[in-house]
């Protein structure tokens, strides 16, 4: 319904009580310092809030399709949010003033955007997309790895690969879940038809990758090993 409640864990207290977007909120981000709270909505609008004052400090409605992600970089400077057409913008959370618009169904997503995670450390933002490709993109706004993962194997999809039209129209399962891991310069991509790809970032270079026997909706990194536990829909 487009309310957000902030709990303390501790005592159980609600801390603020927060309204804005008018649809279904699709995902929430903390900034890094804890005291800055960003979501998107199906209205096409994304909101950034100081707590526990709750005081609005920006609503970006540029977008003008559903907001399906969104993350603060490593610095904390700048929110990344992505839509439904398959743009990236990266903007400031204080003024709203837009740095970086990224569209381009070729070299970019050409489907709605689903997933995505940013370096920490690093300027690379990672997006996935429903048509199983995920792109590796500087915050200059250089898409340097665009990758087709689909049916246990991951293809170069990049404008110059030449990839067959016949192959990139087949149907694909959406890439559902995208992670940086915290060290060790790895992302891991995870999509419905139960593949689990781990690459190389510093090498570019496929690390591993398997198909699991159901599709994979969630991935997390363990904080200080190469681990990933993901969940499935079986």
């Amino acid at each position: 319904d487009g309310g957000i409640r902030v709990w303390n864990v501790e005592t159980g207290a609600q801390v603020v009580a927060l309204e804005g977007p008018s649809e279904e909120i699709f995902w929430l981000a903390w900034h890094q310092k804890g005291d800055v709270l960003a979501c998107g909505s199906a209205d096409g609008t994304a909101w950034v809030w100081s707590i526990p004052s709750g005081q609005l400090l920006h609503c970006e409605g540029s977008h003008g399709c559903p907001v399906t992600c969104g993350a603060f970089t490593a610095d904390g400077k700048f929110m990344v949010t992505c839509s439904e057409d398959g743009c990236m913008r990266v903007w400031s959370p204080k003024n709203g003033e837009i740095k970086l618009t990224v569209q381009d169904p070729v070299a970019f997503h050409a489907a709605p955007i689903t997933s995505l995670s940013i370096q920490l450390g690093g300027d690379a933002i990672c997006t996935a997309s429903a048509d199983g490709i995920i792109c590796l993109t500087t915050l200059s706004g250089r898409t340097f790895t665009r990758l087709l993962v689909s049916g246990g194997n991951a293809i170069n999809a990049a404008p110059s690969a030449g990839i067959a039209d016949d192959l990139m129209q087949q149907e694909v399962a959406p890439v559902e879940a995208i992670s940086f891991s915290p060290s060790h310069g790895l992302l891991a991509a995870a999509a419905l038809d139960g593949t689990l790809l781990v690459w190389d970032v510093l090498n570019s270079s496929i690390r591993s990758i398997s198909q699991e026997s159901a599709g994979i909706t969630q991935l997390v990194w363990h904080p200080t090993l190469p681990v990933i536990l993901a969940s499935s829909l079986d």
